[in-house]
């Protein structure tokens, strides 16, 4: 549905009163009058065996803010990474990138200097 039942605060029959949540999580309020109400509403009715696309995953509203953190930890430039089976502090060598090859000599130039 476009609105909740439950979003809808106050009704008087000439105007209905409710909320929404923004993407901070922020309340917001709105009065409108009961024709604008309505004609708002009804624009989201689906047609007649129209197919409705529902979000789900990664697009779903409550997944957002967990993967906007995870996306924030994975490219934080202050992020420490350890090693899964030594536990050592590891160390940013080469970001890959799918169209250009692996630079084999660069790579093999940084072992010699660990050596």
């Amino acid at each position: 549905p476009a609105i909740a039942n439950t979003r809808i605060i106050a009704y008087n029959r000439e105007a209905v009163k409710f909320y929404w949540k923004d993407h901070d999580d922020k309340l917001h309020y709105k009065i409108m009058l009961v024709d604008d109400f309505i004609s708002a509403i009804i624009q989201h009715i689906p047609e007649k065996n129209q197919k409705l696309v529902r979000y789900y995953n990664a697009y779903s509203r409550k997944k957002k803010k967990s993967i906007k953190s995870s996306i924030t930890m994975t490219f934080s430039k202050n992020k420490i990474d350890y090693c899964p089976k030594c536990h050592e502090k590891m160390e940013f060598i080469y970001y890959f990138e799918e169209d250009k090859p692996l630079d084999k000599n660069k790579l093999s130039i940084w072992l010699e200097m660990q050596r």
